[in-house]
């Protein structure tokens, strides 16, 4: 059965890695990016069996000024992963809402979607574009994924 759990610490999230799962969050660079500045994200994560079988990062406050100036806001979707073996069972669109679901309750009003891969942001895209909706938060997306 599938459970749902929010972490403020990446730190908190490692005793949930079987050696099993951790080749699938080196595969996507998870791991690096959930050790820096971990204080200033929340991760979404979803279980199955207490294995870590998706996550959704958010940034709350952060840099993306530095990265992002022409965006103006410090609030970011940085990755949603769901391990293969649990895809198209709705587990990344659970994530979002979730995610959304928190920006309503703390009054934030606009956030950045980061880059996915083309896959991913097929994927997502309406997800995205639902919820934003639904909750009332604007979500702008990088130039990069407009190309896509």
């Amino acid at each position: 059965m599938l459970e749902y759990r929010t972490y403020r610490s990446s730190e908190e999230l490692y005793k949930y890695l079987p050696e099993s799962d951790i080749k699938f969050f080196n595969e996507y660079n998870l791991l690096n990016g959930m050790s820096w500045s971990s204080e200033k994200y929340v991760y979404f994560c979803c279980f199955d069996n207490n294995k870590i079988v998706g996550v959704l990062s958010f940034r709350e406050d952060g840099c993306i000024e530095m990265t992002f100036p022409e965006y103006g806001f410090r609030r970011w979707l940085s990755y949603v992963s769901v391990n293969n073996k649990y895809r198209n069972r709705g587990i990344a669109s659970h994530l979002i809402e979730y995610m959304f679901q928190y920006c309503k309750k703390k009054k934030y009003d606009k956030i950045l979607i980061s880059e996915f891969t083309p896959q991913g942001w097929c994927r997502i895209k309406r997800v995205i574009e639902r919820l934003s909706d639904k909750y009332g938060v604007n979500t702008f997306i990088t130039e990069y994924l407009e190309r896509k």
